[in-house]
Order: C-alpha cells, then structure tokens, then sequence
C-alpha cells in the first residue's frame, strides 16, 4: 500500500513504444497557489499520449515524466487563493506532463477545471476534456458556428468527431460526416445529417457547399477539403500547428479561405459549457473501452490503431484506502472474550443508504434524483455491478432509456448477484424494447431463461414473445407460449394445443 506521501503513476522513462509505459510510485503533489490537488478516479487516452510517448512530441522535454491530459475525480485539497472548488467537489479537467493524469493524484490550476456533470459518471467524465474542449474550441470559438450553416467532420466517430457533430447540431448546423460504414448507425444516433463512407466513395464528389471542416485527419484531408468548401469559410485543423502544412495555407490563402491550425487551450469556463450541454442531454461522450491504469501500454496500442469509437479511458483506484470489503461477521469477540453484534460491512451501509434514497424518489426532480444516485455510485470502486445497475435504474426510471442501456451493460459483464439478475433482465429487456433494440432484448431473454427457473419464469416468457413479436418471429413467439403453458394444460385443453402446434407447422 501506498504511503500518504507516494502515489502509483504511469512514468515513461524513455520515448518509444507501448513497452517504455511503466506502472511506478512517486511522490505526491502537493497543491501550489492557484492549484487544486484532485484524486484521480479516472484518465482518459488522447492520441496526443501516444505522440508525446513515441517522442513525435517533445515540448515537455525529456523523460522521465508522468503521462495524461484528461482527468476526472473528487478534489483531495486546494492551494491558496482557491475560490471555486472545496475538498469533495467531483471535477473533470486537464494536466500535462510532465505531471500527467496516469496517476492517483494531480495538482492542476484552478482555471483548468468545472465541477463534473452531474448526468456522467467520473469514468465518462475523463473522455471529455481535451476532444470536448478541442471540438468546442473549434466549431464555437474559433469558426462562431451557427443556425443553419453546413458543417463537416472528418473521423465523425472519432473521440473529437462524434462530439463536434453533437456541439455542431446543438448549435442548429447541417453535420456532414466521414466515417466507415460500421459507424454509420452510431452517427445516426447522435443526430448526424449526413454520412460519407470515405473507404467507398471521395468526399468530394458527395459534398459542397461546406461553411466549417474540422479535420482531425491531417494528410491530404486538409488538401480535399478546401475544394467542398463554400466562400469565406473555414478549415480547422485540430491536430496544433506543424511543419507539414506549408501547401495548405499557400491553397487556402489563394483561394480566399480561412485555416486555422488549432491546439486546444485549457478552460473551466468552456468545460462548464461543455458539461452544461451534457446535462441538458444534447451531449453524449461515447467510451469504448475501460481499463485499469496498469494497463495504459494495451491502451495506447487501441488507441494507435485508429479504429477506435470515441474514446478509452483508464481507471485509476487508489491504493490509499483498500478497496476489499470484510465479509460479514455472525460475531466478534471482545477483550472481555464475549462476542458483539457485528456491524455492517461498507457494502451493507452502502446498499441501505441507496434503498432510503429510492423510498424518497417522489420527492425529487428527475435530474436532481440521477445526480443523488450518481453520488453515491461514485463511492464505490470502478466497475462495481451494483453500482452500475443502480445508476441504468435511476436513468431508466427518470425516462433516460438510452442512458440506462451502458450502465444496465455495464452491470451484466460485472456479474449480478443471482436474486437481482433475473428481476434486472426483465428491466433491462423492456428498456431496450423500447429502444428499438430487439435482438439485443431477445437474446438477453433468452439467455436468461435458461439459467433456472423461479416463480418469474412467467415474467420472463411474456418479454421473450413479445420481443419475438416485435422481431417479426410470430411463430416461435406462439410456440414459446404453448411450451409455457403446457405443464398447466389439461387433457382437453393439451389436444387443442397440439392442434395449435400443428396449425403453426402448416
């Protein structure tokens, strides 16, 4: 375990690949004037990570140093001169090396960070910063993007590109998207206009008339894209400046349009922006992978392969407190050698102050309820099946299904406990009925229906064939309840259903 003065980082003492990340133990920050000391819960995996760990990017000098820009956790202390935040507040925001985000602990400025929203959890909050603040920064602050105006983003499922489709859309723009087609779904999802399959066809020939390109791409992206480009508008690159657009800006000068190469800045204020638009659910930040710190190399090589949808995320638990839990005790024995009740475990106390805050749920708003459960979701270690069930629960019954399917997800691959897991699956199939996702809901049902059987069998019969019937499987949904029904069926009324069997066979 860890000492008070020490922390678990991901250093690199080398540039190189994957391999050079090491999982190592430093020393502490401590928070200087202006700065906050957050206790990292989670840090997001930007390809600038990786570009600064193969020394493609060398401002921060040489190693060793700690790696990470995204963060996300609670506040642990502040400097002086500290007004806006107080030890416990959740936070979201920036670091840099050389004392980077891959570790327990970060002292970052003030002027780095917002309070986290209140609809994400802390893992969710760490995709957001630096593709959140670069989107942002692009579309609003730097091309003024408004109603009506055509916008195009290149790698639209990417960790920039799927939230610049969303902030753009929010600010009443036609999205214009490039992605392959196995993204095409998940765009649609998000509200996007407008997709381009870039491995089939060239965006040029399928698009005109543009005000705003974002390109995150580079390479004769920046090249193609000033000839959609509509007079007068704008290209922003987003990958910071560099050596290797000297024929761009020469283009774009001659043909009257505007590049500018751009390299997000650390903000509260647009984070605090950023996360208002998550909170009014015109923002959603997709995560495609979670892993443990330690893991950062396995990150890093996802991260590299470029067929990442939105963004990977590192969990970081803090060796300072243990994270096992004591299994209950029926007694303890004291000095004296009698035993004493035994207390409840922190799971147990856990667990009763989440059922008192359901008994009160008529007496909330539905954001204010979702912010109440999600504070006490944020208690427990990463992962937690519990946790993750009653986060999808609460968004489920405020009417944010499909903010409930990734935590209901969530729960499943974690491992229910055997006497929630059934009740579960017949809230989280009807959820994704709803949802559209049929097969997702059939398949769940069906899964579950094999496992046993208890006095919710029925229960789970009906969901079957309804989802059955909804999937344009009427027969099987006929012969599905037949089955259920024939242990209960009397002689007479067995006849008629083998009859029914036998109509359906026709």
């Amino acid at each position: 375990m860890a000492s008070t003065s020490t922390m678990r980082a991901v250093d690199l003492n080398a540039y190189g690949g994957p391999e050079v990340l090491e999982l190592v133990e430093v020393a502490r920050p401590e928070p200087r004037a202006g700065e906050v000391l957050v206790r990292i819960s989670a840090a997001g995996v930007n390809p600038a990570d990786w570009r600064i760990r193969s020394g493609e990017v060398r401002r921060f000098g040489e190693p060793p140093f700690t790696l990470g820009l995204d963060l996300s956790g609670t506040v642990e202390a502040v400097g002086s001169n500290v007004s806006r935040f107080r030890r416990g507040d959740r936070v979201f925001g920036v670091a840099f090396p050389p004392h980077g985000s891959y570790a327990e602990y970060a002292a970052v400025p003030e002027s780095s960070l917002a309070a986290a929203p209140a609809a994400l959890d802390l893992a969710h909050a760490a995709a957001l910063p630096v593709t959140g603040l670069t989107a942002w920064q692009a579309l609003v602050r730097t091309a003024g993007v408004r109603e009506g105006q055509r916008v195009l983003v290149h790698a639209a499922a990417g960790g920039v590109g799927h939230l610049a489709v969303q902030i753009a859309k929010a600010h009443g723009a036609y999205v214009v998207g490039t992605a392959r087609s196995a993204h095409h779904a998940f765009l649609h999802d998000l509200g996007i206009d407008e997709v381009v399959d870039y491995t089939a066809t060239d965006f040029t020939q399928e698009v005109s008339g543009i005000d705003i390109v974002v390109d995150p791409i580079g390479g004769d992206y920046g090249l193609r894209s000033l000839r959609v480009l509509a007079p007068g508008g704008i290209l922003v690159d987003v990958r910071g400046t560099g050596p290797d657009r000297t024929e761009l800006r020469e283009r774009a000068q001659a043909s009257g349009l505007r590049l500018v190469e751009l390299g997000f800045t650390p903000s509260g204020t647009d984070l605090e922006d950023i996360a208002a638009l998550v909170d009014r659910h015109a923002l959603r930040v997709a995560v495609e992978q979670v892993l443990p710190l330690e893991a950062a190399a396995r990150a890093h090589e996802s991260s590299e392969s470029g067929r990442t949808r939105g963004k990977i995320v590192l969990t970081v638990a803090s060796t300072g407190t243990s994270r096992q839990e004591p299994e209950p005790a029926s007694a303890s024995a004291s000095a004296s050698g009698r035993s004493e009740p035994s207390r409840p475990t922190p799971k147990q106390e856990w667990l009763g102050r989440m059922d008192a805050l359901w008994a009160e749920f008529d007496s909330y708003e539905r954001d204010d309820f979702v912010a109440a459960v999600r504070a006490l979701v944020d208690e427990r270690p990463p992962g937690d099946a519990l946790a993750s069930y009653w986060m999808g629960s609460a968004y489920d019954s405020t009417g944010y299904e499909r903010e409930a399917a990734p935590h209901y997800r969530d729960a499943f691959a974690a491992g229910l406990p055997d006497d929630l897991r059934r009740p579960a699956t017949i809230q989280f199939a009807s959820t994704l009925r709803n949802l559209g996702e049929l097969k997702e809901s059939t398949a769940l049902l069906t899964a579950e229906r094999t496992r046993g059987s208890d006095e919710l069998d029925d229960a789970l019969t009906a969901f079957l064939a309804l989802a059955l019937v909804d999937s344009g499987r009427e027969r099987e949904a006929v012969s599905l309840a037949l089955s259920a029904l024939a242990p209960h069926l009397t002689r007479y009324n067995r006849s008629l259903s083998n009859y029914a069997r036998a109509l359906l066979e026709e």
